[in-house]
């Protein structure tokens, strides 16, 4: 792989560990306990400029390493990580996404000038009012509602996927 080439997060598979991504930190947070103890791991959600998106999760190993060098909305080269399936039994999932990366102590994290970036701020997932019911009775996927629309201007149809 040549240092400018990245790949695509859609292009992600497991079993292979020679991945270099491109990505944007757009979310980044800790787990609790019952009790409201944060967990020593954390995730990230990362964006790739073809607005892809991948959880990653941060095991508590590596976690105060790897949290000092990352910082919410930079963008970071990241190389030597493993790429997991979920499991059918994971719920509440953060984006609809199979895989998963799992970062460790050899992974490998470079920021990137923001300015030669062509990854966006951030993504969202629209649906319309009437999947809302529907997504808030599954727990595979997190499903979150930003405002209800009071005041509009005459509805039309709004394509949603690039």
């Amino acid at each position: 792989m040549s240092r400018n080439k990245f790949d695509s997060l859609s292009n992600l598979h497991p079993g292979k560990y020679d991945y270099q991504i491109k990505v944007r930190v757009i979310r980044l947070w800790r787990g609790a306990t019952l009790m409201g103890e944060e967990f020593k791991s954390f995730n990230i959600l990362l964006l790739d400029a073809e607005k892809n998106r991948i959880h990653a999760f941060i095991p508590g190993l590596c976690a105060e390493n790897l949290y000092s060098q990352i910082k919410l909305a930079n963008v970071y080269s990241i190389k030597f990580f493993t790429v997991q399936p979920y499991k059918a039994a994971d719920i509440f999932r953060c984006v609809r996404n199979e895989n998963q990366l799992i970062l460790s102590k050899d992974t490998k994290i470079q920021d990137m000038e923001e300015n030669t970036s062509q990854i966006p701020e951030d993504v969202f997932d629209l649906y319309d009012h009437s999947e809302l019911e529907a997504l808030s009775e599954q727990k595979v996927y997190l499903a979150d509602v930003v405002g209800i629309i009071k005041k509009h201007d005459k509805f039309r149809n709004v394509n949603t996927k690039t």
